[in-house]
């Protein structure tokens, strides 16, 4: 498949957003200074987005299985703190933080 230019680098960033910065993602294992600051930014974005938003599929964190549920704000934030260095960039979630208040969140209409 042909990329134009500007986009090239978009499947590598889009292949590197389930690695973690410790090493222990996929698909290559990849560490800190080997992930696109753009994967580390939409893996952030993933996992805000699947625990806050109805999925078809269990909601985990810390190697459990939450439930199907919508998971409120206040505990997506904990579970994302407390993955910073081993999952996330923690200038990322820094950043991911600071704009949270800015963001609307229309429960009733999560799917």
């Amino acid at each position: 498949f042909y990329f134009p230019r500007a986009l090239r680098r978009v499947p590598w960033i889009a292949a590197c957003h389930h690695e973690k910065i410790d090493g222990t993602g996929y698909p290559r294992g990849l560490t800190e200074d080997q992930i696109p600051l753009e994967s580390k930014i939409i893996a952030v974005s993933d996992v805000f987005d699947a625990l806050t938003s109805l999925r078809d599929y269990p909601k985990y964190a810390f190697g459990k299985i939450l439930d199907y549920k919508i998971v409120p704000i206040e505990k997506t934030v904990y579970i994302l703190k407390k993955d910073v260095g081993s999952h996330f960039d923690p200038d990322v979630i820094e950043a991911f933080l600071s704009c949270l208040p800015e963001i609307t969140f229309d429960t009733d209409n999560a799917r």
